[in-house]
């Protein structure tokens, strides 16, 4: 649903040369189909499109090390992605996986607060694929630790 971070998983996988694959579940949005196109065509970009909830959870998050959980972008309008979280949130803390999320949302309150992934600021698309990109396997498995660690009740 989301041009922007369509862009931004395309530039990764093409900069990424191996070291980040791109696994996508789901359907593009209705605005979005192009862009999706681009980047499902794109080296590194796996795509195994829609899923049943709940029954393709387990395997859907049991293969990948990280979760996009980025409301689309929607520059400085205010909406419910100010204020709400994303299921992916909670998914992704069931089943253990670390979290990119956006600046400026509750998601992104809870991530920085337990320590569980990282806020993208998805204004600044080079700074976003820089960061990711510069990533180390140690700031994924603090992220995952602190995962393992986090109350139930949050």
């Amino acid at each position: 649903r989301c041009a922007r971070t369509l862009e931004i998983l395309k530039i990764l996988a093409e900069k990424g040369k191996g070291k980040i694959k791109i696994y996508l579940r789901g359907l593009p949005g209705i605005k979005t189909q192009k862009e999706y196109n681009q980047l499902v065509s794109t080296e590194g970009v796996i795509n195994e499109g829609p899923y049943v909830v709940p029954h393709d959870l387990s395997a859907m998050y049991n293969t990948v090390d990280m979760v996009w959980a980025c409301y689309p972008y929607q520059v400085k309008k205010v909406g419910n992605w100010c204020w709400a979280k994303t299921i992916r949130i909670y998914e992704s803390c069931y089943f253990k996986k670390p979290v990119f999320v956006q600046t400026g949302t509750e998601d992104c309150k809870a991530v920085e607060q337990y320590g569980l992934g990282i806020c993208l600021d998805l204004e600044k698309i080079d700074k976003t694929v820089d960061y990711i990109l510069a990533m180390s396997d140690v700031e994924i498995s603090e992220w995952k630790k602190n995962i393992n660690e986090l109350p139930e009740h949050v």
